[in-house]
């Protein structure tokens, strides 16, 4: 027991040196992030951020048996509904789940966006496990940073989204 004890010490120890390590080594500190408008202003026009986040646990699906890890599409909004700005892309997103964040670089994604006014991203590989199968989901705040032709950057932020359980 006193052997079991130990070990399981030694990995929670572990475990929490690389979420630290991880979390230290941000493009922007967390609290940055955090402070991340939820709509911003370029060029005269409006912009919001809209995510979906989901994590599959659907059995036999090459998934672990604690289910896949995060995934997002994420899609930078034009509130006035004209075409997305070529002068624009989003390049890096950030899901900070209470002192813990994930950082990863957006690809584009497999499919076309069904609205001219958005522009649709997605993460280029898993992140972590968090959110379960059930009730109460995870709600994460996400953010991306969004790059101009002319090198400006900006982050947008969506609070409080939900990781979406996938079966």
């Amino acid at each position: 027991m006193k052997s079991f004890l130990s070990h399981t010490k030694y990995l929670v120890t572990i475990v929490v040196c690389i979420v630290v390590a991880c979390s230290e080594h941000l493009m922007y500190p967390i609290d940055e992030l955090l402070a991340a408008p939820e709509q911003i202003e370029i060029d005269g026009r409006e912009y919001i951020l809209q995510t979906y986040l989901w994590r599959d646990f659907m059995p036999g699906t090459g998934t672990s048996s604690v289910g896949s890890p995060l995934y997002a599409v994420i899609y930078v909004f034009a509130i006035d509904s004209l075409p997305f700005p070529s002068s624009l892309d989003a390049d890096f997103l950030w899901v900070i789940n209470e002192e813990e964040a994930w950082e990863t670089e957006l690809i584009d994604a497999n499919t076309e966006p069904q609205y001219e006014y958005k522009l649709k991203k997605q993460t280029k590989e898993g992140g972590p496990k968090w959110g379960s199968y059930r009730p109460p989901f995870t709600l994460v705040d996400v953010v991306v940073r969004i790059v101009h032709d002319d090198e400006s950057t900006y982050l947008l932020r969506a609070a409080d989204q939900v990781i979406h359980p996938v079966y």
